[in-house]
């Protein structure tokens, strides 16, 4: 066990920050919403190494990271079509369980 702290902790209130402005702030604020505190604050945590230094470092990063993705766009969704080979595959489908269907009608024994 690592008996030396070396742990690092971060807090940021995005609301009350003067680097973001207007819809920056807004956006943040939503993205992180799950994230932050009661009282706003995001708590950005750091453990894994046994240097403070390295965590420290990597906690700056995970901290950017994670203000990198408030930022980003959504791709837009391309809309598909099915294949000419599926679209008939499924028509074949469907006039064969018609014919099945077909099959099980009432038999007249008139003969």
């Amino acid at each position: 066990m690592n008996k030396v702290s070396t742990k690092m902790e971060m807090y940021w209130k995005p609301g009350s920050s003067l680097v973001l402005e207007g819809q920056a702030k807004e956006k943040v604020l939503a993205k992180l919403a799950n994230k932050l505190s009661i009282g706003g604050e995001l708590r950005v945590v750091c453990d894994e190494e046994r240097s403070q230094l390295l965590n420290k470092e990597k906690l700056i990063e995970k901290f950017f990271v994670l203000l990198a993705k408030c930022f980003q766009e959504a791709k837009a969704r391309k809309k598909s079509k099915p294949t000419k080979s599926s679209v008939a595959e499924r028509l074949n489908k469907k006039k064969s369980r018609k014919e099945i269907k077909k099959g099980r009608g009432r038999v007249d024994h008139n003969d």
